[in-house]
């Protein structure tokens, strides 16, 4: 992302960006994980397409990002808590005022369609956004949809993604039952940036996805995404945890609800798969 201080000053810059940003840092995020799936197979065919597969020497990719602030300690220990406020606030154990306790007043709202957003720019280093949608199934009654938080190009923080688990997240694993009807379809480490075919992105930046495990019987699943600017083995693949050399630099990251349809809540009260998925 762009410098927050521009947001600050005017923060419908926010909305100004380019179709992948708007895709990833939006759309991608909350989508249904089926829709994110094909949507990954088709660019990731693309790009083989494009460029032929080939046997690769491999080549480390390392971390590109120009940097001209460095987050303290303090302000990294305040970052985490605010995404510790975030989860709780996407799992239903935080209230709106009680995120306002913990952030302050938001800076910024902003309604869009069926959207509404509430921002706030702590430090001026990062934009932290929660998210309501209404919907015609809750009688136009907004409710939870997701929560972002962007940082700064030009801020560096060290925030490994082996701490992620200890938010009381789960890796998502490709294949795995989801609640005894549904099947995960997304991968763990998704290479945005080589299949994005866009200057956007460097090769190096990946988004790693989780879940936060939920009762069985809950109208919703509750996502996470955490995207990084990385240093990888090759970037040919493979595109797992093992390509992976070293992810500290945060970029963004975000929770976001995926509330069921009536098939899906069919399906799973009936215990059937779904093939579709």
């Amino acid at each position: 992302m762009k410098s927050i201080s521009a947001y600050v000053s005017s923060p419908q810059i926010f909305y100004n960006m380019s179709v992948w940003e708007e895709l990833q840092l939006t759309s991608m995020q909350w989508l249904p994980i089926r829709v994110r799936a094909l949507l990954t197979i088709l660019l990731a065919s693309a790009f083989w397409l494009c460029s032929g597969i080939q046997a690769a020497q491999p080549e480390v990719s390392k971390v590109e990002v120009p940097s001209n602030k460095v987050m303290s300690p303090e302000q990294q220990a305040n970052l985490i808590q605010r995404i510790k406020v975030g989860l709780q606030w996407a799992s239903g154990d935080l209230s709106f005022p009680d995120v306002v306790k913990n952030f302050g007043n938001p800076v910024y709202k902003n309604e869009i369609g069926s959207e509404i957003e509430y921002m706030w720019f702590p430090d001026k280093m990062m934009a932290l956004s929660i998210i309501y949608r209404r919907s015609k199934s809750n009688g136009d009654e907004p409710r939870i949809s997701g929560f972002r938080i962007l940082i700064d190009d030009n801020v560096t923080i060290n925030f490994p993604y082996q701490q992620i688990e200890q938010l009381g997240l789960e890796r998502v694993v490709s294949g795995e039952k989801i609640d005894g009807a549904r099947t995960e379809q997304s991968d763990f480490y998704w290479p945005l940036g080589v299949i994005s075919m866009s200057s956007a992105y460097p090769p190096s930046y990946g988004v790693l996805s989780y879940r936060k495990r939920i009762p069985e019987n809950s109208p919703y699943d509750l996502c996470a995404t955490f995207d990084y600017l990385m240093e990888i083995k090759s970037e040919r693949g493979p595109w797992d945890a093992t390509n992976i050399i070293r992810a500290d630099n945060l970029r963004s990251m975000g929770f976001g609800r995926h509330y069921l349809t009536q098939d899906e809540l069919n399906k799973r009260s009936h215990g059937v798969s779904s093939k579709s998925e």
